[in-house]
């Protein structure tokens, strides 16, 4: 638990000036026992650089007792507790001389060009290299106490010790005095503050005077219970207000969602119906198509036909007359045998018409899924869609796979390649004499992948990016209808459950991706 605000503010004021000792205090002890490690240091250097120069000819002319009487100067030197002069012979070092207590020396890098120094737990280590115009004689290495600069360190925290102590009984005097003096007003604004909280009276105000600063926070607190108490009764108001706005404003929303509910179903009965004239109107198109291409054989073979007819009648009555020669008989056999080819040939070209618009139109209109060779049946959209290249130079490629076959909606695809090509013919290929269309599928990953391609003039950039939205044509003037990408769109992705995309790696003309899963069809037991 927190504990009572006096104590609170007696605390924080002793915490607050022991952090403020300890930040001085802790800087200043570092730094006097950095200085005295450096003094140390720096004379324990100079030290051994004098010792080694000075044992250079001990160890030059192999006197070790001199050595000796050297290394036993250090006796004047207290913190010195150990020396120990090594001697190089054939790169191995071997104990030439020594002075004071035993050392482990094993783990310092005995043999080096320059001094080396560490501290461990209470001592100083120190190597030093003896040399003679840079060559190697051996190396002097020096033990040295810590001990005095630790007493005097000691020395030092025992003074910032009473330090601390003299500023904490300070401390807590000073804290003692001012938290009796804060808490006695604010202990009256608290039982002011409990009573407004209980009673939500808030008409209640603290009339005790107090020092200047403490005036102005009852005069401050006081005016705030009066803003308070004005606010409350704004507020009251304010809210029967706006309780009274938002029953208003409920009947409101629900009278404009039902307006908004009603528009959008009106404008979905539109579109829909929109739509389905846009597929009745393609398959007027193909209609009016499909019957002036039959018009025209079957034109010819009305004609042979009543040509031979004329003939037979002719043939009959030299017959009955007994005028009819063998030279007559070998013309009429020539002519029924030209009428039938004529007659035959325009026939079975209207039939074919005839069974290509079938199979077209009844596929647009029904909805089942069937199997089917997808080049077969792109041949016969071709062919149903031939009137419309008749006076043109235009042309259609097929890069399909002969074999390939599909389980799927026929009439789905009927109308996707139907729209396709009209839209390469009405606005592709515009102002184009010779247009070409390539149409390229193949089966990749249990997809069926089409490419289908145009030269004409492409898509332009204004309405590139909502191709696909309803209503979005640049041939309003002369007709458009904006629907035709819609519908194209909706089959490939509601029916077909694939995608399409109008891809950008044209230079000239249009190129959309179709990429529609594979259904495989469902087996009779």
């Amino acid at each position: 638990m927190m504990g009572t605000l006096r104590q609170r503010i007696f605390v924080g004021l002793i915490s607050v000036a022991v952090l403020a000792m300890l930040i001085n205090l802790l800087p200043l002890y570092w730094l006097m026992q950095s200085g005295f490690q450096q003094q140390l240091t720096v004379s324990s250097q100079t030290q051994a650089r004098m010792l080694a120069e000075m044992s250079t000819a001990s160890l030059l002319f192999d006197q070790p007792q001199s050595a000796s009487e050297i290394l036993n100067a250090l006796t004047e030197s207290p913190d010195v507790k150990a020396a120990m002069l090594f001697r190089l012979d054939n790169d191995n070092l071997s104990l030439f001389a020594g002075y004071g207590e035993q050392t482990e020396s094993e783990h310092l890098p005995l043999l080096s060009s320059t001094q080396h120094i560490q501290f461990t737990s209470g001592y100083l280590h120190l190597i030093a290299p003896v040399q003679l115009q840079e060559q190697m004689l051996g190396s002097l290495y020096l033990k040295v106490s810590l001990t005095r600069i630790n007493q005097e360190l000691y020395r030092a925290a025992i003074i910032a010790g009473g330090a601390l102590l003299l500023a904490l009984l300070v401390t807590f005097w000073l804290a003692r005095r001012l938290s009796s003096s804060l808490l006695t007003p604010i202990h009256q604004l608290k039982q002011v503050i409990t009573a407004v909280a209980s009673t939500k009276d808030y008409s209640q105000r603290v009339s005790h005077k107090f020092a200047a600063e403490l005036g102005e926070l009852v005069n401050s607190f006081n005016t705030m219970l009066g803003v308070i108490e004005t606010n409350i009764q704004q507020r009251q108001q304010h809210e029967n207000q706006i309780l009274k706005l938002n029953l208003e404003l409920e009947q409101r929303v629900k009278e404009r969602t039902q307006q908004l509910t009603d528009s959008l179903n009106n404008l979905q009965d539109t579109q829909m119906k929109l739509i389905e004239q846009e597929k009745m109107a393609s398959l007027g198109s193909l209609v009016a198509g499909v019957a002036h291409e039959i018009n025209t054989p079957v034109g010819v073979a009305v004609t042979a036909s009543s040509h031979l007819r004329d003939v037979l009648q002719q043939s009959e009555r030299e017959f009955h007359a007994m005028t009819l020669t063998k030279q007559r008989l070998q013309t009429f056999y020539n002519t029924v045998q030209e009428s039938s080819d004529i007659i035959y040939r325009n026939l079975e070209r209207a039939a074919e018409q005839v069974s290509s618009f079938k199979m077209v139109a009844v596929d647009q209109s029904s909805e089942e899924a069937r199997t089917f060779l997808l080049k077969e049946y792109l041949q016969s959209i071709i062919l149903s869609l031939r009137p419309h290249f008749k006076l043109t130079r235009h042309e259609v490629e097929l890069d399909v796979p002969q074999d390939l076959q599909l389980h799927s909606f026929p009439g789905c695809f009927s109308q996707i390649f139907t729209n396709l090509i009209m839209n390469s013919l009405i606005h592709g290929f515009a102002d184009i004499e010779q247009g070409r269309i390539l149409i390229q599928a193949h089966c990749e990953d249990n997809q069926l992948i089409i490419n289908y391609y145009d030269n004409g003039q492409g898509i332009h950039p204004s309405i590139k990016d909502k191709i696909f939205d309803p209503f979005v044509t640049t041939n309003r003037q002369q007709g458009g209808s904006g629907l035709g990408t819609y519908i194209l769109y909706n089959l490939v992705t509601q029916v077909l459950k694939g995608r399409i995309d109008l891809l950008d790696d044209e230079r000239q003309g249009a190129h959309f991706l179709l990429m529609l899963p594979l259904i495989k069809p469902h087996t009779e037991h």
